[in-house]
């Protein structure tokens, strides 16, 4: 199935159809204020396939936000099932976008675990208020394994992290397990390598200890920071 349109029509359209065998969707939405979705919501609750996504794949480019969900084989091969764009330029207005459409349906995604973010976006520098981040991670409530993948969605992420940990550690990302942050040469250092500590403290303390792997894209390693494990025994 594949919908490219204001949101208002496809609700319309899946108010007229069952999909049940359904085997991948792609749905553009172009941009708006307010996205009102219930019947979204009951569309992907319905549809077998989106029943058994494991990862969530969430790209901020400059041309829009696009979400890629992938299942797994019995091979544990990623099979792609959707995929989810909103079509809008501003970073800010990406992550207001975003989380109005997925609040609809992912809580109810039990093998929802992994959620991979990149951020591609030429004006990634801008300033982003944490509450933005949090109603962006707030549709997670399953996701035991975040990664970043760039050094933008690192510098971006992590300090919403430890803002959001220190309002909210109980209720944020409250299965999360491993965080996977990508690194270019060496680990972080100054307020960023701080804002992981702290966050992994903070976790630690209301008993939702989390795990720091750190992936070198120039020597290709996945290496645990050891400062992190050692937090974590004490």
């Amino acid at each position: 199935m594949w919908f490219r349109g204001d949101i208002e029509y496809l609700e319309d359209i899946l108010s007229q159809i069952e999909t049940p065998i359904l085997n991948e969707t792609i749905f553009f939405f172009f941009n708006q204020l307010v996205f009102d979705t219930p019947l979204l919501g009951h569309f992907i609750r319905r549809t077998e396939t989106f029943m058994t996504i494991h990862t969530a794949h969430i790209d901020f480019n400059s041309s829009a936000v696009r979400v890629t969900f992938s299942g797994q084989e019995m091979a544990n091969n990623d099979v792609e099932t959707g995929k989810l764009s909103i079509l809008c330029n501003p970073l800010d207005w990406q992550l207001s976008a975003l989380p109005q459409v997925l609040n609809s349906f992912l809580p109810s995604l039990p093998t929802l675990e992994s959620l991979e973010i990149a951020v591609s976006h030429k004006d990634w520098q801008g300033e982003i208020e944490v509450i933005q981040w949090r109603e962006f991670l707030h549709p997670f409530p399953t996701v035991k394994k975040m990664t970043l993948q760039d050094k933008a969605s690192v510098r971006l992420v992590v300090p919403a992290l430890q803002e959001l940990s220190r309002e909210r550690a109980t209720e944020m990302l409250p299965a999360l397990q491993n965080l996977s942050l990508t690194t270019s040469g060496s680990s972080p250092s100054g307020p960023l390598k701080e804002a992981i500590e702290e966050f992994i403290a903070t976790q630690q303390l209301y008993g939702h200890p989390v795990t720091v792997h750190y992936e070198d894209t120039e020597n290709h390693e996945d290496t645990e920071n050891y400062e992190d494990t050692e937090s974590e025994e004490e």
